[in-house]
């Protein structure tokens, strides 16, 4: 082995040592000394370590590497050692900012260290030389900067040895043991640091002072931190003495102050730097005269006064425990002011005492070992009904029960002979023989030397308090009766998980006789280990958190709970326990579950039913119905059969499934259980179809079948059958929700159907639509024709019968009536041909009116217009006009047609004399316009077809009357054209009213309508002004022409339709 592996291996030990070492000290890392201990060594464990691993590297890369890696533990070993001391010696407390400035310098230099290569303020020229040993060792040139670390480092570890003499010194008797082993501390310190800077020395270069501070630990260990150590150490000794609360100073032989504890200094009012090492007489005057009294086999013992307070001084030899040699005094230094204060005390609380005796709410009896009454206070006289004259000198037997005296003698005895008395209840008997229950607490007077003198007896009335006692017991009982017949479970536990109350519902639950069997058990004792610990957690967590908590449980296999907890608290707010409250909720929370079920089949009927009623096809409705059947009753085949229209007959639709009888398309068997069904118009659910004697094995392995009927209102449309190989499958529930959801099926085809119906006659109602269209048109053309072609050939006829009107005088008057005859019915034809041309136009008419028509002007021309024809049949036209401006929006000519329409019937249909009254009115947002008569009057059983087109209706005295049936069609037609209504009323022989409302125009469409106006004007000004103005000149010619002939025949409606 050579030299350089000896340095590897004693480098691997030393840092094992250390880890070692650093282990043991954190099985105590309770005592910061240990934690600072571990520290320091496992800096140097890190430092032995890395140094090794240094020596074994090859290269000088390598070598740096590693170096870098060694250098923060080497940097940090001085102040753990200097922190390891303050806490051993107790030298200074060490607060957090004086440890933070004894880290700055370490960490600058742990910092610069590892990033040396950057900047070289630590070393440079790192190299590789030779050493004694024969390899080759990594040396740096040190700077200014790495040498103000390692003084800083070097005084660390120095003031730490000087801490450690210090407090080694203090320990009496053994210092010089401590000393020494700190001294070999240092040696081996310096020792370290001569072989590596030594010229002389074999190892220079070599860097051993790790594994001298490794050996340094370990006599630390053995020597100051363990039970092994010399005589003690200074920590225990230290503790002691500054704990003290007398004042103590320890002396050499030669009456030299070696250690002295706070108490001492703050006492005599000097420090203890200036007195250790020197006489006590010369630090402490005071203690002169003790000093001068000592003597080296007893202890002696003075009393003097000093800085205003009486002191007492004891002083004691220490002798060796091997040969009595005297090694030292010790003095301790009382204070007894207060002992002598507490004298006078004692003085003034015997004042007191006799005073509180006299005054006290209690009564207090003072008799000897005899019974005799000594004394009594006014209390006492007073509870027991007499005076103290009278008490005086009496036996305590006389103011007991029969039986009681014995055991106060007994009770007595037990007292003279040393033991205590507790307080207890007894009976005292007044004067008057009424007996009062008091609490009696019994003491024995004795004299300085504990000789018994008398007994004292303490008496409280506790009348009141017993009836309070009664009370709650009372209460409590009821509490407790209460608590027991609660059926919710009821407990409580501990903080150490122990239950400590239950009740009587939870008892019979777990079958226990009595809470004994419960009390002081945990939950492990009545649960499964998963559940014990699931209860224990969640009681932790109320007791961890201060907060209740609610939630439901399981308890088993099928049973809910639903569990509060609630946290106890003790006066100073402290969780003490937890309530428990269990409350069973199985059964609601089966109701929960079986009304979430129903919900969901609702919700599943809903989807279905949207489903079903978004297609109106029948193919797509049992398709979808039969598959969701299926699905919500897990059933594994099933068909739908429904019903032909014109068969009696069910076809199978749909089919999932191997049935092996049948298959889409084919007729239905009813031989099994689904025929028996649609005959009895019933839902079969058969569970076992061994017992069922019409089963017909369809599908292969069936266990299960339901057959439901899909009927509408009593109607049957078809059958749904469904079947399981499980037995198990279908439920009561399923089959009620099949039923619904069959019913729900049932409706969507019966609307299928219902719409593949209305479609086909659909299409029959668009053909008979074409054919109408085509007749329409047939008909308009023809109505255009007869306008067109029969209104020549009744223009000649007219033309000819004027012409011979001309030359009547050559006729007989025979002729002339001929003549007259063939006018009127061409004035006939002509009122027939405009008013079919009317009505064509107003039925014709598309899009919306665009002009404002004055209603009030209107009726006031269609009044002028007619009253020549009024004044020819001597009838009274009369006019009620409550409006001033009545506008709407519309056609003026076809609203003038409809009131003039109106206006001519009324003084048709009413016979010469008679009155017809046109009134034009507002009734709230509508114009009203009205013509009464008193004419004829329409029957009752004729009114119904007043509005019919080419109906008249037939009455006495009407039958001369000239008329087409189209008039009050045509007006009917005008004014819903134009967004109003019609009403009448007639009484046959008495007269008619005919009217109409209008709603009056919207302001916006008033607005609007303007608007179109004014730009139409703007746009296109002449074109318009001329129209407006051949427009009313039209008007005026047709007036005038309507006018005429309403003279020439009375018959005669306006015709300005006649230009088309």
């Amino acid at each position: 082995m050579t030299q350089h592996d000896l340095i590897i291996i004693i480098n691997i030990l030393a840092g094992i040592s250390a880890l070692v070492l650093v282990s043991r000290a954190l099985k105590r890392r309770d005592e910061p000394v240990m934690l600072a201990f571990a520290a320091f060594m496992l800096t140097i464990a890190g430092w032995a370590i890395t140094y090794a691993i240094l020596q074994a590297m090859p290269d000088l890369e390598s070598k740096l590497t590693i170096h870098k890696l060694k250098q923060p533990f080497a940097l940090a070993m001085p102040l753990a050692w200097f922190v390891f001391c303050v806490y051993y010696t107790g030298a200074y407390r060490l607060r957090s900012s004086t440890l933070g400035i004894l880290l700055i310098l370490p960490t600058i230099s742990i910092v610069l260290a590892l990033s040396n290569e950057q900047h070289h303020l630590l070393y440079n020229n790192a190299r590789l030389i030779p050493v004694a040993g024969g390899w080759m060792e990594l040396v740096e040139d040190v700077t200014f900067m790495g040498i103000l670390v390692l003084v800083y480092s070097a005084f660390l570890i120095l003031y730490g040895l000087y801490l450690l003499i210090q407090s080694s010194m203090r320990v009496i008797g053994t210092y010089r043991a401590q000393v020494r082993m700190v001294l070999v501390m240092g040696l081996m310190i310096f020792v370290a640091a001569l072989l590596e800077y030594s010229l002389l020395s074999p190892l220079r270069d070599i860097n051993m002072l790790q594994v001298f501070m490794a050996g340094v630990g370990v006599l630390v260990w053995r020597y100051l931190l363990t039970a092994h150590r010399i005589g003690g150490t200074s920590i225990s000794y230290d503790w002691v003495i500054s704990t003290l609360p007398d004042a103590m100073v320890v002396l050499d032989p030669d009456k030299n102050v070696i250690s002295v504890n706070p108490a001492f200094a703050h006492m005599f009012q000097v420090q203890e730097r200036n007195i250790l090492g020197q006489p006590l007489a010369d630090g402490v005057p005071l203690m002169s005269n003790l000093l001068y009294r000592i003597l080296p086999t007893e202890s002696v013992t003075d009393v003097f006064e000093a800085f205003e307070r009486n002191l007492e001084a004891t002083c004691a030899p220490i002798q060796s425990p091997n040969n009595d040699a005297l090694q030292g005094y010790v003095i301790l230094c009382h204070d007894i002011t207060q002992e002598q204060e507490t004298q006078q005390s004692l003085i003034d609380a015997e004042q007191r005492y006799r005073a509180l005796f006299d005054l006290s709410n209690d009564a207090i009896i003072i008799f000897d070992v005899n019974g005799a009454i000594l004394l009594a206070n006014q209390h006492a006289c007073e509870l027991l009904g007499t005076t103290l004259r009278a008490i005086q000198n009496r036996s305590i037997s006389d103011f007991l029960p029969d039986g009681e005296m014995i055991d106060l003698q007994q009770r007595v005895h037990h007292m003279l002979d040393g033991y205590n008395m507790p307080i207890r209840e007894q009976t005292l008997v007044a004067l008057d023989g009424s007996k009062v229950p008091v609490e009696v607490s019994i003491t024995l007077v004795t004299d300085s030397e504990d000789k018994p003198l008398n007994v004292q007896m303490v008496a409280r009335d506790i009348r009141e308090r017993k009836r309070a006692q009664t009370a709650i017991a009372n209460e409590r009982q009821f509490l407790r009766t209460l608590f027991d017949s609660i059926p919710d479970f009821i407990l409580m536990v501990d903080r150490k998980q122990r239950y400590t109350l239950i009740n009587r519902s939870y008892l019979d639950h777990l079958g226990l006789q009595s809470a004994d069997d419960f009390l002081g058990k945990t939950a492990h004792d009545f649960f499964s280990e998963k559940e014990a610990n699931m209860l224990i957690e969640k009681t932790l967590e109320v007791i961890e958190s201060g907060f209740s908590m609610s939630e439901e449980e399981r308890r088993g296999e099928f049973n809910w709970a639903l569990v509060t907890r609630v946290p106890i608290f003790d006066a100073e707010n402290v969780v003490t326990g937890v309530l428990i409250v269990e409350r069973d909720v199985t059964e609601s929370r089966m109701m929960n579950i079986e009304l979430q079920r129903s919900l969901e089949q609702l919700m599943i009927l809903r989807q279905v039913d949207e489903e079903v009623t978004h297609t109106l096809n029948m193919e797509s409705v049992g398709i979808i119905a039969l598959d969701a059947a299926l699905r919500l009753s897990r059933a594994t085949a099933g068909f739908i059969a429904l019903q032909e229209d014109d068969e009696d007959q069910l076809q199978v639709r749909y089919i999932i499934g191997g049935y092996n009888r049948f298959k889409a398309g084919n007729v239905l068997p009813l031989d099994s259980i689904t025929g028996r069904a649609v005959r009895n118009l019933s839902g079969e659910l058969i569970a076992d179809i061994h017992y069922d004697d019409d089963f017909i094995p369809d599908v292969l392995d069936t266990t299960s079948v339901m057959s439901i009927p899909i009927m509408v209102q009593s109607r049957l449309l078809g059958v749904m059958e469904l079947v399981s190989r499980r037995g198990d499958v279908f439920t009561e529930d399923i089959f009620q929700f099949i039923s619904l959801l069959a019913n729900r099926i049932a409706i969507a085809l019966d609307n299928a159907k219902l719409y593949e119906i209305a479609r086909q006659q659909l299409a029959q109602v668009q053909l008979l639509n074409e054919n109408l269209r085509e007749l329409e048109q047939i008909k308009t053309d023809m109505i255009r024709i007869a306008s067109h072609d029969l209104k020549n050939p009744l223009g000649v006829i007219d033309g000819y019968l004027n012409m011979l009107e001309m030359d009547r005088d050559l006729f007989d008057p025979i002729y002339l009536e001929y003549f007259s005859s063939m006018q009127r019915a061409v004035v006939r034809m002509n009122k027939i041909l405009s008013d079919i041309l009317s009505l064509e136009r107003v039925q014709q008419y598309v899009g919306d009116y665009s002009a404002m028509v004055d209603l009030h002007f209107l009726t006031m021309k269609a009044i002028d217009e007619f009253q020549s024809q009024a004044d020819n049949k001597s009838i009274q036209l009369e006019s009620d006009i409550r409006v001033g401006v009545a506008e709407i929006i519309g056609d003026e000519s076809q609203m003038y047609e409809a009131m003039s329409n109106l206006v001519s019937n009324a003084i048709k249909y009413t016979p010469d004399g008679g009155k017809v009254a046109v009134r034009l009115y507002q009734e709230q947002s509508l114009w009203v316009f009205e013509v009464k008569d008193n004419g004829v009057g329409i029957p009752e059983d004729r009114q119904d077809r007043l509005f019919e087109p080419f109906y008249r209706a037939k009455a006495a005295g009407t039958e001369k009357i000239d008329g087409t049936g189209l008039g009050l069609h045509l007006v009917k037609k005008i004014v819903e054209r134009h967004g109003g209504e019609m009403f009448y009323t007639s009484t046959y022989q008495q007269g008619s009213l005919f009217g109409f409302r209008l709603p009056h125009p919207l302001p916006e469409e008033i607005d609007a309508l303007r608007i179109q106006m004014n730009e139409d004007m703007l746009f296109d000004d002449e074109p318009v002004n001329s129209a407006i103005l051949h427009h009313s000149a039209s008007d005026d010619m047709e007036t005038s022409d309507v006018a005429q002939d309403v003279t020439q025949n009375e018959t005669s409606p306006p015709s300005f339709f006649d230009d088309l």
